[in-house]
């Protein structure tokens, strides 16, 4: 019974993964019906997941405690002091955030459910990563696509100009210079963007692609991400780049180089918040030919954190404005005249304050500190991640907000927490991934 359970949610989580690469698709379908409850398919397909998850550790009769506390306790726990400590604000907008920030959590509370009885990840793992880079492949075809048969796509999408906002097609279509910036299988350039970003570290950092075909994927997954003209992408591999050239050049130990990464990790974190929180850097440039790109990437990220620190300032710097009260996507009718949060720390900072961005950055610096500390499976790749969303992208945009990247996110994350040295091994073994 126990190897039949996770053979199946093994399997099942691998189909999972497989379909939230195409929100694409159900997004499409969801406007061209006009079906409102359609567009919740990816929040009911996690909750399925997770009901089912729970439902196999109930079969099997013994019920760890771990599992209790974690895959049913603790989620029972959260969502009732979200809702208590939310008392008072608009429901319908608390009831979105919280669909927002915690709804994915539930897809790997399940995984924590299943996999919490097994002595090894690896399978899943290795799964998991393989079914990302096929998903990758894809995506860069339908780019191809969109970047060479742009006008026929928007014929198809029967939308006339860009800049639409996802609220006609189902897709967010943006443009340079009447470049369209392709969102391949996503629904956006930056979710696209960013899942090629994801790809080039799984094919360069997880162990379960050979050597013969590395450069072929890493080389291919940068041409995508470039293709998608998303800058924290093209910025988040130039940056790995350079640290791992450094890295092998030094031939650095395991341990060093995992120290190295946490360490670049912090530096550029804070290097990070001096450029997106203060007008210096693009003071410095703006008189340059790099003022476009400095204003669309610095100036107005600074401005609008000024902005929304400034709404948190009056109204209560620890909590926030109030959860949900920002926002560009919520309930119809609601959040007309709120404002974008387009990063993690304004997206954190509005709705939870200063005291949320707090507990947000120690959790995770704990949690990098932990893999650093005690490496487990795919660790390497999980600190590449945290590399990823905590210095480049952290001021810049938002991944954890990012369906289904977070999911994705949050997985690797976990698979290296939990499967260490003593249940599998720091990573995977060059000569285990080329046979």
């Amino acid at each position: 019974m126990k190897q039949n359970t996770k053979k199946i949610m093994v399997t099942f989580t691998t189909v999972c993964f497989f379909i939230f690469c195409f929100t694409s698709i159900f997004s499409l379908v969801a406007a061209r019906l006009d079906n409102p409850a359609l567009k919740l398919w990816k929040e009911v397909l996690v909750i399925i997941y997770y009901l089912l998850s729970v439902f196999f550790i109930l079969l099997r009769g013994k019920i760890k405690v771990v599992n209790l506390i974690l895959g049913i306790i603790i989620p029972a726990f959260i969502l009732t002091t979200y809702v208590i400590s939310s008392l008072g604000d608009e429901l319908a907008l608390v009831l979105y955030q919280f669909k927002s920030d915690f709804i994915p959590f539930f897809f790997v509370l399940g995984l924590v459910n299943v996999f919490l009885s097994f002595d090894d990840g690896l399978e899943l793992y290795r799964k998991l990563c393989k079914t990302l880079i096929i998903v990758g492949i894809i995506n860069i075809g339908v780019i191809i696509v969109q970047k060479v048969f742009t006008e026929w796509f928007m014929v198809f999408l029967q939308v006339d100009e860009f800049n639409n906002s996802s609220r006609g097609s189902g897709l967010r279509l943006d443009n340079v210079s009447d470049n369209l910036r392709a969102m391949g299988t996503l629904t956006s350039f930056i979710g696209s963007g960013t899942l090629m970003v994801l790809c080039f570290f799984v094919t360069l950092e997880s162990g379960v692609v050979s050597k013969k075909i590395k450069i072929i994927l890493a080389t291919a997954f940068l041409a995508g991400a470039i293709a998608t003209l998303y800058k924290t992408a093209i910025i988040g591999i130039a940056a790995y780049t350079i640290i791992k050239l450094f890295l092998i050049f030094l031939r650095v130990d395991r341990k060093l180089e995992r120290v190295i990464w946490g360490g670049a990790t912090v530096t550029v974190f804070f290097v990070s918040m001096f450029v997106f929180n203060s007008y210096f850097v693009y003071d410095q440039v703006k008189n340059t030919s790099l003022h476009d790109s400095a204003y669309s990437s610095i100036f107005i990220r600074v401005q609008q954190h000024n902005d929304i620190f400034n709404d948190v300032e009056k109204n209560s710097l620890l909590t926030g404005v109030g959860i949900g009260t920002n926002g560009t996507e919520g309930p119809s009718g609601l959040k007309q005249a709120s404002k974008a949060l387009d990063s993690t720390y304004v997206n954190v900072l509005s709705n939870y304050g200063l005291l949320g961005v707090i507990v947000y950055l120690v959790v995770y610096l704990t949690i990098m500190l932990n893999i650093i500390a005690k490496p487990g499976i795919g660790t390497n790749l999980a600190l590449v991640l945290l590399f990823y969303h905590l210095g480049i992208e952290f001021f810049t945009n938002n991944i954890l907000m990012n369906f289904p990247l977070n999911l994705f996110f949050y997985i690797f994350i976990y698979l290296s927490l939990y499967y260490k040295n003593s249940q599998s091994r720091e990573s995977i073994s060059p000569s285990l991934s080329e046979k």
